[in-house]
């Protein structure tokens, strides 16, 4: 290895172009019912090309690396809000519908014994030795969700929630999560036995329960995969094919909490807060290798 040889004559450029947009509509339709649809798109896209010349040292052998990878993403998100007081009572419900999809793609190409150096990276035709490959992924996600708050005086609260989820990383009937949660809270600083206490000044006692989804796996591990992939039988190379195995029974992770709490407020000073919680996870989203 030649460093100093390594640093003359080989070269390598990487790019990194970005796109970022955003665009959110609120239409008021009546007192106290608002809808709001908001879209995204993100694009990215960062090639990068590297060439190693054969003047680095003694016996190198030239190349050239050639790669492109492109990202795009955008969601679209839909909100329904209702929002009214009716005397000491305040209730907001709303609807939200959701879906996104996320597309990637990657481009190689690569070479080796290059009869032409002037060119560098741009002329893969130059190798004697040449390999191409390239790749696509997709993934989407739909979501609805419906969740209603409900308090008198600022003393009693109540949230309820329902969200669904479907996901195209699972297959059949398991595209499907349903996830439920509710929340109860009390603010004894607002009654007439602490409303006046000069020490404590705010208490509020909370818990909740709830099921969370989690469906973070390789966009395709549900199902049986071929990956082409050179072979040798020690005499000569062989292009062949082996399989991944897929797990058509994935579904979503589910975890499950519950939740007991308060917070304390002293001399409007002060800020204490305490947290109890239970959590399990069920049909755990775990890659185990397998012994080949």
């Amino acid at each position: 290895s030649n460093p100093y040889g390594e640093l003359m004559v080989n070269y390598s450029d990487s790019y990194s172009y970005n796109l970022n947009a955003n665009l959110t509509l609120l239409f008021k339709i009546m007192k106290g019912l608002t809808f709001s649809v908001q879209g995204g798109y993100d694009y990215d896209h960062s090639p990068s090309y590297s060439f190693k010349s054969k003047l680095e040292a003694p016996g190198a052998i030239n190349s050239m690396n050639n790669t492109s990878n492109m990202h795009n993403y955008w969601q679209n998100t839909n909100n329904l809000t209702w929002q009214r007081q009716f005397g000491d009572h305040n209730v907001t419900a709303m609807a939200v519908w959701e879906i996104s999809r996320s597309w990637d793609t990657g481009l190689q190409g690569t070479g080796s014994n290059l009869n032409n150096e002037s060119v560098g990276y741009w002329n893969i035709a130059n190798a004697a030795i040449r390999n191409a490959s390239n790749s696509y992924t997709e993934a989407s996600l739909a979501s609805g969700i419906i969740r209603a708050n409900y308090d008198y005086k600022k003393r009693y609260f109540i949230t309820a929630a329902l969200r669904a989820d479907g996901s195209s990383k699972f297959q059949g009937n398991n595209k499907w999560g349903y996830f439920p949660s509710v929340g109860l809270g009390w603010r004894l600083s607002q009654e007439s036995f602490l409303k006046s206490n000069k020490v404590i000044t705010n208490l509020k006692i909370r818990s909740s329960f709830g099921i969370t989804g989690n469906q973070e796996i390789g966009n395709y591990k549900s199902l049986a995969q071929l990956t082409g992939s050179n072979y040798t039988d020690g005499s000569s190379v062989i292009y062949g094919f082996k399989e991944s195995i897929g797990n058509g029974d994935l579904k979503w992770e589910r975890t499950t909490q519950l939740d007991l709490g308060f917070d304390l407020g002293l001399w409007n000073r002060m800020d204490i807060a305490f947290d109890y919680y239970i959590r399990n996870t069920n049909d755990l989203l775990y890659d185990v290798p397998i012994p080949s």
